[in-house]
């Protein structure tokens, strides 16, 4: 009986120094990490759009880098809280145990006044600019400020690109604004020279008679050359050899009246607009014009066309889209 008691108790005095090794590590690693401590700089009764700054602390110092979570989610700061109600505050920061928890009351009292928003225009196009007016419902307020979702723009503002986008004013001890909806559209170029045409016909005069009159020598097998007036004032001839390789070409072009100026392969080519509606466009001009054009355009009769003959040629392309 002795010697089972004895047996007992030994067995008793292990599991006591396991436990009491085990308590022992888990203690050591709880202390080689430190604990956040986390603060509200406004204290913890707020009022609805009031910014709070948190600070995280770890003893005497400050500890940056901590993410700060209000009922679980991960926010800026300082917050605004933009409506009332009650948030559970908590700091975070890897190499470091979470911060103690503290809850913040946002109440609607002391909001004086009601921001209102209003914009000079609901719909514009891209590069257009609008002006926004920021008041009490009967004063003008200065210092809010406007933001598109989270990004803080200025009033005007000039939209640059196309789609809807919500405007909202802040400012602190003011109830956030109405949201404004600013619909803007892509810009939309009624010129009708503007586009992508594709040469279709070919004619040319010299000396009183018709030198060729012939669809636009198109390459067997290949895609359609093409000719884009862009509304950005940039011109583009996409043109194949023989094998169906794309080449290109072009940089401006401008028009005036009935006059078209364009740079294709290095050259100004200034021709005139014979007709020019939505589908059809017909330009014509002296063969020196479409010099650098001539071997893509007539390529039979380009080598055998004096220089003398190619200033007294008229020629003609036509195009369509």
């Amino acid at each position: 009986m002795k010697k089972l008691v004895l047996t007992f108790s030994l067995a008793a005095l292990v599991l006591a120094g396991t436990v009491s090794c085990s308590s022992d590590d888990n203690s050591s690693e709880q202390q080689q990490k430190q604990t956040l401590v986390l603060a509200s700089v406004n204290g913890t009764d707020v009022t609805v759009n009031e910014e709070v700054t948190f600070v995280v602390t770890v003893g005497t110092e400050v500890v940056e880098g901590v993410q700060i979570e209000v009922n679980g989610k991960a926010v800026k700061n300082p917050h605004v809280f933009d409506e009332g109600g009650t948030y559970k505050v908590v700091a975070k920061k890897n190499g470091y145990n979470q911060s103690n928890e503290i809850t913040i009351t946002v109440s609607e009292v002391g909001i004086a006044k009601q921001l209102n928003l209003e914009a000079s225009r609901s719909t514009v196009t891209v590069g257009e600019t609008v002006t926004f007016t920021i008041t009490d419902g009967v004063e003008a307020v200065t210092g809010a400020e406007l933001f598109i979702d989270d990004t803080k723009i200025t009033s005007p503002y000039t939209f640059a690109e196309e789609g809807e986008f919500h405007v909202i004013a802040k400012k602190q001890g003011y109830a956030t604004s109405n949201r404004v909806t600013i619909t803007v559209e892509a810009v939309v170029d009624d010129r009708p020279i503007v586009g992508t045409w594709i040469p279709v016909h070919v004619k040319v005069d010299a000396l009183g008679m018709t030198v060729a009159d012939m669809a636009y020598p198109k390459k067997e097998n290949c895609d359609d050359d093409t000719l884009a007036f862009n509304s950005d004032q940039t011109v583009k001839f996409d043109y194949h050899e023989e094998n169906c390789d794309l080449k290109t070409t072009g940089a401006d072009w401008s028009i005036n009246g009935s006059v078209l100026t364009m740079t294709l392969f290095g050259q100004a080519m200034t021709v005139d607009v014979v007709e020019n509606s939505a589908t059809k466009l017909v330009i014509k001009a002296k063969g020196t014009q479409f010099e650098a054009l001539i071997p893509i355009l007539v390529p039979d009769l380009a080598s055998s066309i004096p220089p003398t003959l190619l200033g007294l040629a008229d020629v003609q392309l036509e195009l369509k889209k």
